[in-house]
């Protein structure tokens, strides 16, 4: 609260003395105009926010200042100040209410335009409308710093409207740090941004006014010398006043000499603190670019665990929730679904600059008994969905052989940690059938202790559907990609440069497919079960998603080719997730 009121009335000082004053010169009008619009940008963002009363307050009376101080700096100009005339006095203040009027508008404005876009789902504009302030607040204090190096001294600008700028930041960033994490990082960077050049002007303030005063000091002493010395050769008109006013001059003159090593000494003396204060200040900005880089770190991770938290807790449910609810992970299935279709469409495309073998492509139709479509690019389209099916078909196959095996075909393995998969499968396998042999035998009825054998499958299968198969060096995935690659050669052949990212993409398949089709459902209680629909069989909207069809074709329309299998419970029939078919095609299509 205290930051809020110090950052409301820290122009009050300022504006009190340009009047006291009567001038303006040395202050930056830019500085308040752009600080003038930076309050409207953050008032608007409150109001939209609907943060509270003070919150919203504060930056109408910051900008309604920064407007008054900015009107000011046109009124007292130099060429056109007369005394302060009625007539000047009425325009400059219908110049003040024109502005009020035009900031309001832009704020009323910024208010309907975020809350529009927010209800049309659009997010990056209320973002764009909070971080806007927070950069031109520290945006307005360039025009400053270049006033200040035009006149080579600060003049004009309030110490008390610094003091108060300053203390408005310290208590702002003191109530972010006893503010329960995460930590606001825009805010803290835009609150240290603003002390740092407050304290700059604080520190520029004296040491111009200590080096002005030096120089003035060198030139009246300077002044002086030369009026000395003036004045001994008009009194030397002997040889005996001209010997004397000699030594008076080499005396003189050994004194300046003195005055001018004391002032050489205090000038790098001078200089060496000047040069500390300018190393302390790389090294605190150096620090607080590393805070905040920590920071920015410790955020991500945080970020990260909190989403490995919530996928566990999605797939896993409660401790006695084995059913199809929220809680569990069939409510990521949809979402799994789409991922896996748009990699299976990257993988098998055949369009440009992909070459297409095109006596393969009538083969593979042929077995698949797809009827080829007459239309050149709808046939390759077709042939594109149906290798999809095969694709995924392989993958599960190839999975269920590798998690069957015995484990002594694993011996030849390099790394033992590419074994873990299916040694952690098998183990588990064992220790559900012994569970459950073991709680037959004691005749047990408690419920949490039936579930026993249920929830550590689903707990086991729910780590193994996130980290699973992610080591691109593991056999198992190396293997397939090269499977995967030879059968998609014998179609198409690819430009060198796009091979990596076939592969990559390859590699992307097969976590998606090892994932969904065998550890999620396996996590869900019953197990969900994938079916193929098979050819002829009639289209159903309900469970099936035809792919490249127009409603027109979807009546009476039947399944040719099943590319993507159908997802669902097996006690009570839930489509949790539907078919992917390619449907026969008319004559003449």
């Amino acid at each position: 609260m205290l930051g809020i009121v110090f950052f409301s009335f820290q122009l009050t000082p300022q504006a009190y003395k340009n009047w006291r004053r009567k001038n303006t010169e040395g202050l930056s009008k830019e500085m308040m105009l752009i600080w003038a619009l930076s309050a409207i940008l953050f008032g608007a963002y409150a109001i939209i926010l609907s943060l509270s009363i003070p919150l919203i307050i504060q930056p109408q009376i910051f900008c309604g200042f920064s407007l008054l101080c900015y009107v000011q700096c046109l009124y007292y100009d130099k060429a056109a100040y007369d005394n302060g005339s009625p007539k000047r006095i009425l325009k400059y203040v219908f110049i003040y209410l024109i502005w009020m009027l035009i900031l309001g508008g832009i704020q009323a404005a910024g208010v309907i335009g975020v809350r529009a876009a927010n209800d049309k789902g659009i997010t990056w504009v209320e973002t764009t409308f909070g971080i806007l302030p927070s950069v031109t607040i520290v945006i307005g204090f360039a025009p400053q710093y270049y006033e200040i190096y035009q006149d080579r001294i600060v003049h004009g600008i309030s110490l008390g409207f610094v003091a108060l700028d300053i203390l408005g930041s310290v208590f702002s960033i003191l109530s972010l740090a006893f503010r329960p994490p995460p930590l606001d990082i825009l805010a803290a960077i835009t609150f240290i941004s603003i002390l740092v050049a407050d304290i700059i002007i604080v520190i520029l303030h004296f040491l111009l006014r200590w080096v002005a005063k030096s120089t003035k000091k060198n030139l009246e002493t300077k002044a002086k010398n030369e009026d000395l010395i003036k004045e001994l050769k008009q009194k030397c008109t002997s040889e005996e006043q001209q010997a004397k006013a000699k030594r008076n001059l080499e005396e003189r003159l050994r004194k300046v000499r003195d005055e001018s090593s004391v002032l050489q000494s205090q000038t790098i003396n001078f200089r060496r603190e000047n040069e500390c204060l300018l190393q302390k200040q790389k090294e605190m900005n150096e620090k607080i670019s590393s805070l905040t880089t920590k920071l920015q770190i410790k955020d991500k991770k945080i970020k990260k665990w909190r989403g490995e938290a919530l996928e566990y807790q999605a797939i896993l449910g409660d401790t006695l929730n084995v059913n199809d609810d929220a809680t569990t992970g069939i409510s990521q299935i949809p979402s799994d679904t789409m991922s896996l279709i748009a990699s299976l469409r990257q993988f098998c495309k055949f369009t440009k600059p992909v070459i297409v073998n095109e006596q393969t492509l009538n083969k593979m139709l042929s077995i698949w008994e797809i009827a080829k479509a007459k239309n050149r690019v709808r046939a390759k389209n077709q042939f594109s969905n149906a290798v999809q099916g095969d694709v995924i078909k392989f993958i599960s196959s190839e999975l269920t052989k590798y998690l069957s095996r015995d484990i002594t075909r694993f011996v030849s393995y390099e790394n033992p940690d590419h074994k873990l998969e299916h040694e952690i499968v098998s183990l588990t396998n064992q220790l559900t059938e012994r569970v459950d042999r073991f709680l037959k035998v004691h005749n047990d009825v408690n419920k949490v202790r039936n579930l026993t054998a249920v929830k550590i499958r689903q707990l086991v299968y729910a780590v193994l559907a996130i980290h699973s198969f992610t080591d691109r060096e593991h056999p198992f995935v190396k293997d397939t990609i090269i499977y995967l690659m030879q059968g998609m050669n014998k179609a198409r052949e690819l430009p060198r440069d796009v091979v990596a990212d076939s592969e990559n993409c390859a590699a992307n398949i097969i976590r998606l497919c090892t994932s969904l089709f065998y550890f999620k459902l396996r996590a869900t209680e019953p197990e969900a079960e994938l079916v193929w629909l098979p050819k002829g069989a009639e289209f159903d909207d309900r469970s099936m998603v035809a792919v490249g069809a127009t409603d027109e074709e979807l009546d009476h329309a039947r399944v040719e080719y099943c590319l993507f299998p159908m997802i669902r419970r097996p006690d009570t029939n839930l489509i949790m997730n539907p078919a992917r078919v390619i449907l026969a095609q008319a004559d003449g299509a």
